[in-house]
């Protein structure tokens, strides 16, 4: 199946009042710094009248909690993500949760029902899992939270 955003195709998404759509960039500190980073805003770029939220920006620059992270993928149209790190997973879920687009860079698609089942999962596994639920559940409304918790149940609806 060929993908809404192949070949310099034009991604429109849910475009604010002022014309602008914000995409979040959810990708593993490994790739910082990297061509493949690099690579992957120049195409998050080309979409126009778009504004890119990088991780790896001086705004977020010795930031430990996940806090800030959560709340610039609360205030984006949609993420677009790679790699499957627990911080990309928890954004990714975050997203889902506010129910933002959420697209692989890999792909170009939509995030799959097997691929959320396979991120709650390994989110389920990591050793901050109750500090997180709570951190999620202190930043957003019982609605976003409600959707949170039916995600980790591996119920993607």
């Amino acid at each position: 199946m060929m993908s809404d955003w192949s070949d310099n195709q034009t991604y429109s998404s849910n475009i604010d009042a002022h014309g602008v759509n914000k995409i979040y960039y959810a990708h593993s500190i490994r790739l910082y710094n990297t061509p493949t980073e690099m690579n992957d805003l120049y195409f998050l770029n080309s979409f126009g009248h778009s504004i890119t939220i990088n991780p790896n920006s001086n705004e977020f620059k010795g930031k430990r909690s996940m806090k800030p992270y959560l709340l610039s993928v609360s205030e984006c149209n949609s993420l677009w993500y790679r790699g499957k790190t627990i911080g990309v997973i928890f954004e990714v879920l975050t997203a889902l949760a506010l129910n933002k687009i959420v697209i692989s860079l890999i792909t170009k698609e939509p995030i799959s029902e097997i691929e959320v089942s396979d991120f709650a999962d390994l989110f389920k596994k990591h050793r901050f899992l109750e500090s997180d639920i709570i951190l999620f559940e202190n930043l957003f409304d019982s609605t976003a939270y409600e959707k949170f918790s039916t995600l980790l149940k591996g119920d993607s609806k």
